[in-house]
């Protein structure tokens, strides 16, 4: 548009538009004869779809290789000749290698589909197998292995990963005649050798020219120590580290890590894991035959494992490749971009939050949030945007309104190759933006190759509600504390027009949830906000809003155990909750997993950078562990919106206290004097007068009291007498000290970890009257951590 100013994620979008232009879309034809189906996985040589052959109406995979491995015309002749080698070896625990393609100057190679699961699938949910299961998935690769060096082909990146498991019972190795190829282009280009650091031989790690068959022995010796002992032979802080590892020490014995494996398996392992290849095995076969000193029936002989061949079996619903630890694919959803008037952007912010929350219910999919993407408007093509934002696939989109109707169009870009997968305009009405949403996550899970086992619950098509409640969630994502008013009041609007939307309702239940919190004189806003949460869950029991906003009210009633209950329900049904993250982290906070608590914050302020009391427990947490640097540097300057002032001055006020110093705090006397109003200006510029030790807290202990008094709710009233705490302990008065700490223990304190490490409690810290406070509230932390665990 003319004259508006581009934003980083606009730019992103941009880019993001220009480079696939020239890319092919899902369901078009690839060298004319592979349709795509579908993205199978993200590996180090490019992506792996799912396609269908045309000419022979038969499923294959279809590996787009990623243009710096064939830039060269060397490296591309290398290919051929692999893949020419790769296509002789016809054994039915080797993938067939079909057919190497080009379209629009990209290269592909298109293989056997295999129906099952990874090799590493398995062990990551089984974690140590059986002996008769390892000893039968080892000679079948043996097998495998034995055909395809007979055939002069050496895999060299064996791996878990590559070595699927068919339904068929066959077990299948995959990627043969590739890691030739993409070694050598690696080694003109970085000088580093190519494979998969705890799988690589030593002579790998060393980058030798004469690689052999020995490389791909001591892979499996290491995939056998792992299915055996339940872990990795070697572990580093780094992968360097632990490719390193094998070239200073030799191979672990199993049974040091676990007793039980049984002598031949441990015999095996240790010889393929040899330092110098001549001390290996010499071949595959002879892996194989060592496992006939095995005695088990239910194994094929040796004889039967390197004989016995079909001809390939295709299938067309493989599992996945995995892509995370957990298995996960990796998915951006950028803010979609408001085409339209500006008074229309809560439109697109409210699709993208609904798409958001939509995909992070997808088994197999991990979410990255709106405001956790990178905002850069340098961003010059789709591989650039996924190393900086490190994920497999992009959604983007973009929303224009004409009156009551609107034209939305969405897609699905993969960072590796650039490629399209899904793509789809909407003509729809306002009323209709949810159910565009929720048909935009199935067909973003089909084009993943996952399963979106749940949708979501029909919701009103009035587009006067849905207007007034994306309007209301647009308040509610403002300045954290400013906004709620209105976005309740937007909230409430709405819910007459659809007074049984279990969305709109659950929705203000956690607004009035947040004036509970954080308005003074607003108790009975949590009684109303419980009403509203459990009228929602009667008509959406899977509701995380209304199970966040019952979390909110019980933490500030002071109830760790009802929070952490409700926490872990609501995340998982909203595992992209905001609020719930954020209160996750302050539980962990108070129950003295401090460490913990930062992390999840941070999760938190990933999902909503604007969740000031995320950024303001972690100043807290940061102090508690005496991180003093991270701490004032996280906490900042003041903030310009008055609604902050609060929270900000607060912990700046305790940190001066926390660290004795006075001096700062005389500096800040003046600067909290001259702020724009705020509700507790007077309590904070009096403690930072005591601290700076120009007055005494005598005076200032009747006024907290009123802040702490009887009707406030209980953490209000409890954290008010934790300050009272905090400056007589300060001022050496220990027993007024102690008085204020039991006053907040009955105003259900349970902060342990700032009984525990608040530096200024030292002095109290040991007295009988502090421990009689800090047992139960320990013994409520470990309740409620425990409650934590159903996440």
């Amino acid at each position: 548009m003319s004259g508006t100013k581009v934003s980083g994620n606009d730019a992103t979008v941009a880019a993001l538009s220009d480079v696939s232009g020239e890319m092919p879309t899902m369901g078009e034809l690839l060298g004319g004869r592979y349709e795509l189906l579908g993205l199978l996985g993200i590996g180090g040589m490019g992506s792996v779809y799912r396609a269908r052959d045309v000419e022979l109406d038969e499923m294959v995979a279809l590996k787009m290789i990623g243009r710096e491995l064939v830039s060269s015309p060397v490296i591309l002749e290398r290919f051929r000749q692999e893949v020419k080698l790769a296509r002789r070896v016809t054994h039915r625990n080797v993938a067939r290698m079909f057919d190497i393609g080009e379209h629009q100057k990209l290269k592909f190679l298109t293989m056997e589909l295999i129906d099952g699961e990874s090799l590493g699938d398995l062990m990551e949910r089984e974690q140590i197998l059986s002996t008769a299961r390892l000893a039968e998935i080892c000679c079948a690769i043996c097998s495998g292995l034995s055909a395809a060096h007979d055939a002069g082909v050496v895999h060299r990146d064996l791996k878990p990963d590559n070595v699927m498991l068919a339904k068929d019972g066959r077990v299948v190795i995959t990627d043969f005649g590739i890691a030739r190829a993409v070694e050598s282009g690696a080694k003109r280009t970085s000088g580093m050798p190519v494979g998969t650091p705890a799988y690589m031989a030593p002579e790998q790690v060393e980058g030798a020219d004469d690689i052999d068959a020995r490389a791909d022995i001591y892979a499996l010796g290491v995939m056998m120590f792992e299915m055996a002992v339940g872990k990795p032979p070697f572990e580093g802080e780094s992968m360097f580290a632990v490719a390193a590892a094998r070239l200073i020490h030799g191979p672990p014995h199993p049974q040091d890590h676990k007793k039980d494996v049984p002598d031949v398996i441990a015999k095996i392992v240790v010889k393929c894991m040899q330092r110098r290849k001549e001390d290996r095995y010499s071949s595959a076969l002879d892996v194989a035959r060592a496992f006939e000193a095995l005695t088990m029936p239910a194994l094929p002989s040796v004889k039967q494992a390197v004989s016995l061949t079909t001809s390939p079996v295709r299938s067309g619903n493989p599992s996945p490749v995995s892509e995370t630890e957990d298995g996960r694919k990796l998915v951006a959803v950028l803010p979609f971009k408001n085409s339209g008037k500006e008074e229309d952007a809560h439109i697109a912010e409210g699709l993208t939050e609904d798409l958001v929350d939509s995909l992070s219910m997808v088994k197999g999919i991990r979410v990255r949030a709106r405001s956790s993407h990178v905002d850069s408007t340098s961003v010059r093509d789709t591989g650039e945007l996924g190393r900086l934002l490190n994920v497999h696939v992009v959604v983007d989109g973009s929303i224009r309104r004409f009156g009551d109707s609107l034209r939305v169009t969405i897609r699905l870009v993969s960072v590796a190759d650039g490629l399209q997968l899904w793509a789809k305009r909407f003509d729809a009405t306002v009323g209709e933006v949810f159910r565009v949403g929720d048909e935009a996550a199935t067909a973003i899970a089909q084009a993943l190759t996952v399963e979106r086992t749940h949708a979501h619950d029909e919701a009103t098509t009035d587009p006067v509600a849905v207007d007034l409640f994306l309007r209301a969630r647009h308040q509610y994502h403002l300045v954290w504390h400013d906004a709620t008013s209105r976005a309740i009041a937007l909230f409430a609007e709405a819910l007459k027009r659809a007074p049984n939307d279990a969305r709109i309702m659950g929705a203000y239940a956690l607004a009035m949830a947040r004036r509970y919190a954080y308005e003074f004189g607003a108790e009975a806003a949590g009684p109303e906000a419980m009403v509203l949460a459990e009228r929602t869950l009667a008509l959406q029991p899977r509701s995380s809003t209304a199970r966040a906003a019952i979390a909110v009210v019980k933490w500030n009633d002071g109830d760790v155990v009802g929070t952490a209950t409700e926490i872990a329900q609501a995340l998982r049904y909203g595992p992209a909750n905001g609020d719930a993250h954020d209160y996750y982290g302050r539980l962990l906070l108070e129950c003295g997993l401090v460490d913990d608590a930062i992390v999840r914050l941070n999760m938190a302020l990933a999902l909503e950078a604007r969740m000031s009391q995320a950024k303001y427990e972690v100043v807290r947490a940061s102090a508690l562990l005496g991180k003093w640097d991270e701490a004032w540097r996280r906490l900042g300057d003041p903030p310009t919106e008055p609604a902050l002032l609060n929270a900000y001055w607060t912990n700046r006020m305790r940190m001066h206290a926390w660290q004795f110093d006075g001096p700062g705090a005389l500096a800040c006397l003046p600067l909290i004097a001259n702020a724009p109003p705020f509700e507790t200006q007077s309590i904070v510029l009096a403690l930072m007068d005591i601290i700076a030790g120009t007055s005494t807290p005598d005076a200032l202990t009747g006024v907290l009291r009123q802040f702490g008094n009887a009707n406030a709710i209980a953490r209000r009233r409890s954290f008010f007498f934790q300050l009272i705490t905090e400056i007589w302990t300060a001022s050496g008065e220990n027993e007024k000290a102690l008085d204020a700490l039991e006053d907040s223990a009955r105003g259900k304190l349970s902060d342990l970890a700032w009984l525990d490490k608040c530096p200024v409690l030292d002095p109290i810290r040991n007295h009988p009257r502090f421990v009689a406070v800090r047992d139960p509230i320990a013994a409520r932390a470990k309740e409620a951590i425990a409650a934590l665990s159903v996440t």
